[in-house]
């Protein structure tokens, strides 16, 4: 098995612990402050209290050298080899980038007083296109993705429950392409408006 990465987001403090394979001993991490995804409300003495902000962990469930589909380049997107997990969610501090990329873009009025939601990135399945890939791979932009993605996410809101299943399926137009992280991105502003719908 290949490692999970866990993201936990909440508040001012965010923490990154990844669990080695099965059967080997978890590495103990410890949680570092991080500025917060959402802007601090100013305090005033005549302020209502807000409630608080949602607790968010992402858990990504997969391998990363796992295969999530396939790529090809050139106008003609000719076959150019493997999409896999890393390459859509990246490390850790693109994975935390990228969630809490999206955390800001959902707001912070749709964030507070949502509790503990607990998500599982459990399927993703790709296929891309570079189609400004360069001459013989040389030149151009080959991290200009189109074509098509969908992600599969399990989540649950203060551990109650069983995990609710949303699945995730867009286009990317190949006139405004994306990155990879971009990618994910994306599929977590859909899931967002799924599970954290606007108040």
């Amino acid at each position: 098995m290949g490692k999970r990465e866990r993201l936990v987001l909440g508040g001012a403090m965010a923490a990154i612990c990844i669990a080695g394979a099965s059967g080997a001993k978890p590495a103990a991490h410890r949680p570092r402050p991080v500025p917060s995804a959402v802007a601090a409300v100013p305090s005033a003495s005549v302020a209502p209290t807000l409630p608080p902000l949602a607790h968010v962990s992402l858990l990504v469930d997969l391998p990363r050298s796992a295969k999530a589909g396939a790529r090809a380049a050139g106008m003609l997107c000719l076959p150019n080899g493997a999409v896999r997990v890393v390459d859509l969610v990246g490390g850790d501090q693109a994975l935390e980038a990228t969630v809490r990329a999206a955390l800001a873009r959902a707001g912070e009025a749709r964030l507070r007083g949502r509790g503990e939601i607990e998500i599982h990135l459990t399927e993703v399945s790709v296929k891309l296109c570079a189609r400004k890939w360069g001459a013989f791979g040389i030149g151009g932009d080959p991290g200009a993705l189109s074509g098509e993605a969908r992600y599969a996410f399990r989540w649950r809101r203060d551990g109650a429950g069983p995990a609710m299943l949303v699945e995730i399926a867009f286009g990317i137009d190949r006139h405004a392409p994306m990155t990879a992280g971009e990618i994910t991105g994306r599929a977590l502003d859909l899931l967002f408006d799924r599970i954290i719908p606007a108040a």
